[in-house]
């Protein structure tokens, strides 16, 4: 979360969002330290149900809150609620909590949650052929980490940095030129067009 408020408070115009797949990952992380792992494996409708946690981030992040409203009623056992409660908490209202306000009246308030709607939907995403995930990024660091030495010193990771960069450019010119097209994965398309439909 400090890493995400350094960057907003940096780059106050952009868009923050989180990577939908460690969203899954999160609730699935969650979902194994509450002992409900092996049910989500053998109950395919809990398995369902479960899934459906992380499929709000198709939603527009102003339907989360009505779609999360309507999803939140079918955790039953004491362990679903409790996963509906991190979801909840973390990912869509906030924590409730006590705040002092100006005389000693004591009024029950919801914190922001942590990684607001706003943050981890993908439906804007989705519509304007952005990826959901940060595998790009990751590749990106992996490029970068492969080239670099432990101890590169200052000098030669500036000089990796121009490399990294010239190439990229370059590829960017050959892409507006039409000499290269950009490599997309026909199941990436074909899922990215069922996604559009919803």
């Amino acid at each position: 979360k400090g890493a995400i408020n350094a960057l907003n408070d940096m780059f106050p115009l952009a868009t923050h969002s989180a990577c939908f797949f460690h969203l899954s990952q999160n609730i699935y992380k969650k979902l194994q330290s509450l002992g409900l792992s092996s049910r989500y494996s053998n109950d395919p409708e809990f398995n369902l149900l479960a899934k459906q946690i992380p499929a709000l981030a198709f939603l527009q992040a102003n339907m989360i809150v009505d779609g999360w409203t309507l999803l939140k009623p079918l955790f039953k056992t004491e362990a679903e609620q409790q996963l509906s409660q991190y979801f909840e908490e973390t990912y869509v209202l906030g924590k409730l909590g006590m705040r002092l306000r100006g005389r000693p009246t004591k009024q029950t308030m919801r914190n922001p949650p942590m990684f607001p709607p706003e943050m981890w939907s993908v439906a804007d995403r989705l519509n304007l052929g952005l990826p959901r995930t940060t595998n790009v990024a990751e590749s990106w660091h992996r490029k970068i980490n492969r080239l670099v030495s432990p101890n590169p010193g200052l000098f030669n990771f500036i000089k990796l940095i121009q490399k990294v960069q010239n190439e990229t450019e370059s590829t960017i010119e050959q892409l507006i030129q039409g000499r290269i097209s950009k490599r997309s994965k026909k199941n990436v398309n074909v899922q990215n067009a069922r996604l559009k439909c919803i």
